[in-house]
């Protein structure tokens, strides 16, 4: 803004201490007076100050005069802005955090890549210009659709970070299928990054044009195997053997861009025709039931197996009781035999018997008693009842 000393009904005007004036007079003669001075102001004269600005410290810019001359200025002090066509102009002062660059273009054109952790404070002058990023991306945060040209900045962030990307693939059948991607990727060499106007469209068509002509060697059925790892280990992404990489199609290709892909995460696929994706649902429904009925049918065949199992273990454990209850009862038989054969001797037979059926605790009882039992005892077989059988003795 102009600032114009009042000299109305004044002889004499003053220019204070510490401003410039420009006084024309009313022949038209132009002279410049530095203040403190007093002039005199006939009839017809103008005095107008030049615009006074304080360059502060570390400020930078240039001065232009009314001829269109620039003056660098780089120390602090006070300019005087001439009132006819002259300029100040200030250097743009940038701070980056140590995360980021910036690329400046110089007064020669030549791009400057300027990065936060050496340089956190960046002046860029009148002459020169922060380079804008016009890069391909998404239209918003939400969409996995790239356009080029649509991810403007001015600032580089150099931090790992992610991208969503979805696209059409064809298989050799000629199934249409849409595959929507992760891809986690770092930014490797910010300086190879600025050497391309838009090394994310690179990046991006690269990996369409890889993952399309993969899919169409495969058939629908061998693309549905194994789809995550068979992408995610695709060359495009890792080198199969050191030293044996291609700088046209593996990952040399993404560094040459100054990128490096750290993974590839197949997020989903499904058929582009709303038709073959109900049939890929109703086959789906259909191999879960076969996998819930064959898991039910497993089951079962295993509890069966359990029965099974405690079953003979139930039919040992029953074989074991009746051969220890038969050897018990051998046992038991053997020393009543030496007990019976002991009481004849002593007491007759009668008694023996009657003594005999007190050991027993039943008087109703039948003992039979075999001829070897008696012969293991060391007696003689007594008489046989009829109602015995021929050999054994029976105790009444």
């Amino acid at each position: 803004m102009s600032r114009w000393l009042n000299i109305s009904n004044s002889l004499y005007t003053t220019v204070p201490s510490g401003d410039k004036a420009l006084v024309t007079h009313r022949s038209g003669r132009v002279e410049e007076i530095d203040g403190p001075r007093q002039i005199v102001t006939a009839f017809g004269t103008n005095v107008q100050l030049f615009d006074r600005i304080l360059v502060e410290e570390q400020q930078k810019g240039y001065l232009v005069d009314k001829d269109g001359t620039f003056m660098r200025i780089e120390r602090p002090g006070v300019i005087f802005v001439d009132p006819r066509d002259g300029r100040w102009l200030p250097d743009e002062c940038v701070t980056q955090a140590s995360n980021e660059a910036v690329v400046v273009i110089r007064e020669s054109g030549k791009p400057d890549l300027i990065l936060g952790k050496n340089q956190p404070i960046v002046y860029v002058n009148a002459r020169e210009r922060l380079w804008e990023f016009r890069w391909t991306g998404s239209p918003n945060s939400q969409t996995e659709e790239k356009t080029p040209g649509v991810l403007r900045f001015t600032r580089l962030r150099l931090n790992d970070t992610q991208s969503y990307l979805s696209f059409e693939v064809r298989t050799k059948d000629n199934v249409v299928l849409i595959l929507r991607l992760m891809i986690l990727y770092a930014y490797s060499d910010p300086q190879k990054l600025i050497e391309r106007d838009d090394p994310l469209g690179a990046f991006y068509n690269k990996i369409i044009a890889g993952l399309v002509s993969l899919v169409a060697t495969l058939s629908f059925d061998e693309f549905k195997v194994n789809t995550g790892d068979r992408i995610g280990s695709h060359s495009l992404f890792k080198s199969s053997t050191a030293g044996s990489d291609d700088s046209e199609n593996g990952p040399a290709y993404f560094e040459s861009l100054g990128i490096t892909i750290q993974q590839v995460i197949v997020r989903l696929w499904e058929p582009k025709d709303s038709g073959v994706q109900r049939i890929l649902s109703q086959a789906a429904t259909i191999q879960t039931q076969k996998e819930l009925d064959t898991a039910m049918h497993e089951q079962a065949m295993a509890k069966l197996g359990h029965q099974q199992t405690e079953l003979t273990k139930a039919a040992e454990l029953t074989v074991q009781l009746r051969d220890a209850a038969k050897s018990e009862g051998e046992k038991e038989g053997a020393r009543l035999a030496a007990i019976y054969t002991q009481l004849v001797t002593e007491v007759g037979t009668d008694a023996a018997k009657q003594i005999l059926l007190l050991e027993v605790g039943s008087k109703s009882a039948q003992l039979v008693i075999s001829p070897e039992m008696l012969t293991v005892a060391g007696a003689s077989t007594p008489e046989s009842s009829p109602a015995s059988g021929s050999g054994t003795t029976v105790v009444t």
